[in-house]
């Protein structure tokens, strides 16, 4: 028995029995270190065994550290580390210097790091093919990172509301970056490049980055953007969508109000989702609509502020509610051949509009006020379809102003 504080290793101390060896601060199994034994007061600056029970130490266990408070100051893991578990560190708040992962490392485990409060740049070495659930979600303190080839997913809420900054370039070894993955990593000022071999970007994905500065490239691996995928990134300039997309979630690109210039969507894009660019007035080109695009959610480009004469191709059947309202830019409207159904407020108060033309051979089902506040323009049909027009239901609102094309 002692009262002094003595350790064979710089970590902890004990009150009681003074422990001969390193193994008698930890619980292991062969190099897997799980948990911690009684003997126990942290010190700050907590360095991991590399050699434990005659075994090198390359694997931290699920929860082996979980919500340790008191552990303080720089976290150090041996090189020989190749695995760390789920929670292993999750809310170890205390730690607060940098932290520097093995560059053999292979695994990082659902919410390994959640929480904790690391500052300095982070790199994930190019051995981690996934970085997993919540992995580092809540780190606020970390400044750049660093994303090395090698790594293919990046998952649910892998890097959330991180303090990053600077630019985040995504490698082209990544193919799925999955929902909430950088959501509201609200510190990074650069550019965000995203890299060749993505092919699906979840929802919320880079939700409320809203420091992002420059032009976004959705690069033409991408089949699909998700739901609230940029929503509010209020920083982006410009958005350039390659050729490969097919599906525009909803609100995919809200509010992100300083992209201008023209919007192009690329040919092979379905669906436009529920309001996916809802409120981008910074818009001030010209709306090009490709000929694969079959439907136009509600809201979709309400209050864009897009100029010119705007084409509605012949392979959409709907136009969703308020799909284009308050868009007053517009200026000339060319509805395809193909649309079936025009939903109320479409294009209500776009104020501009001189002219309308429909090109279908039957008449378009219009919901109510779709063309209120349109500048008392011309609505131009097939002369065939002229008497009929002006008794449809919603048409019959617009009779004065409908003639044969």
């Amino acid at each position: 028995e002692t009262d002094d504080y003595t350790a064979s290793s710089s970590i902890f101390k004990t009150r009681t029995t003074t422990p001969s060896i390193v193994e008698d601060y930890y619980t292991y199994s062969g190099g897997t270190i799980t948990g911690l034994t009684a003997f126990g007061e942290t010190l700050t600056d907590w360095a991991i065994p590399a050699v434990i029970g005659g075994a090198d130490v390359t694997a931290i266990g699920d929860s082996a550290f979980r919500e340790k408070l008191d552990f303080a100051g720089t976290l150090t893991l041996p090189d020989s580390v190749e695995s760390i578990g789920g929670f292993a560190f999750s809310m170890c708040r205390a730690l607060t210097g940098p932290l520097s992962l093995p560059a053999g490392l292979k695994t990082i485990g659902v919410g390994a790091f959640q929480g904790c409060n690391f500052t300095g740049s982070l790199t994930i070495p190019s051995g981690i093919k996934t970085i997993e659930r919540s992995a580092f979600s809540g780190c606020k303190g970390f400044a750049g990172l660093t994303l090395l080839s090698g790594l293919k997913s990046i998952g649910d809420s892998a890097f959330a509301d991180c303090g990053f900054t600077g630019t985040l370039t995504i490698p082209d070894s990544v193919k799925t970056i999955e929902a909430f993955a950088f959501g509201y990593c609200r510190n990074f000022k650069g550019s965000l490049i995203i890299g060749n071999g993505v092919e699906s970007i979840g929802a919320l994905a880079f939700m409320r980055c809203d420091g992002f500065k420059g032009t976004l490239t959705i690069p033409s691996n991408v089949k699909t953007i998700g739901r609230r995928a940029f929503y509010r990134c209020e920083g982006f300039t410009g958005l350039t969508i390659e050729s490969g997309v097919v599906s525009i979630g909803e609100e995919a690109f809200r509010e992100c109000i300083r992209m201008t210039g023209n919007l192009t969507i690329p040919a092979g894009v379905k669906t436009i989702g529920a309001s996916a660019f809802y409120w981008c007035r910074g818009f001030t080109g010209l709306l090009t609509l490709p000929d694969s695009i079959e439907v136009i959610e509600m809201n979709a480009f309400q209050a864009c502020g897009f100029k010119g004469t705007l084409t509605i191709p012949d392979s959409v059947k709907t136009i969703g509610e308020y799909a284009f309202y308050n868009c007053s830019g517009l200026t000339g409207l060319t509805i395809g051949s193909g649309v079936k159904t025009i939903g109320a407020y479409a294009f209500l108060n776009c104020s501009d509009l001189e002219s309308i033309t429909l090109t279908g051979a039957t008449v378009v089902q219009l919901g109510g006020n779709a063309f209120d506040g349109t500048n008392d323009d011309f609505i131009y049909v097939p002369a065939a379809l002229a008497d009929e027009y002006r008794s449809a239901d919603g048409w019959s609102a617009y009779a004065e102003r409908i003639f044969s094309a």
